[in-house]
């Protein structure tokens, strides 16, 4: 099992080091591929994503204004302020998304690296 507290920094290294024979292509492909992925397990996207599926369940039952606000009040005290935390904790999302930066960091130093300005 694998300790979300401290991930052994090899393990980064390791997956750095799988792309250095490759394009530059691939290299920016990959990259963005993770940026895609700390996107999707970012805020942001949380709060959107959990927002549209209020509205949206709103707009289908009711469509009145004052529902639409008291649904968006509910889901920011509701979702963000109360589960989202709690969320956090036990699937470890902030410690998947500074380890995905780091990966990027990595493969961006590699990209440079390998096509110099």
């Amino acid at each position: 099992m694998c300790n979300y507290k401290k991930r052994p920094m090899c393990e980064i290294e390791n997956e750095i080091k799988k792309y250095e024979n490759s394009s530059s292509f691939k290299i920016k492909t990959v990259i963005n591929v993770f940026k895609f992925l700390r996107f999707l397990n970012g805020d942001l996207f949380y709060f959107v994503f959990t927002l549209s599926i209020f509205l949206g369940t709103k707009f289908f039952l009711t469509n009145n204004f004052d529902g639409f606000i008291i649904m968006m009040l509910l889901h920011y005290l509701f979702f963000m302020k109360f589960f989202k935390p709690i969320f956090d904790r036990y699937t470890h999302t902030k410690e998947d998304n500074e380890e995905t930066t780091k990966i990027i960091n990595g493969l961006e130093t590699l990209l440079n690296e390998k096509t110099p300005n």
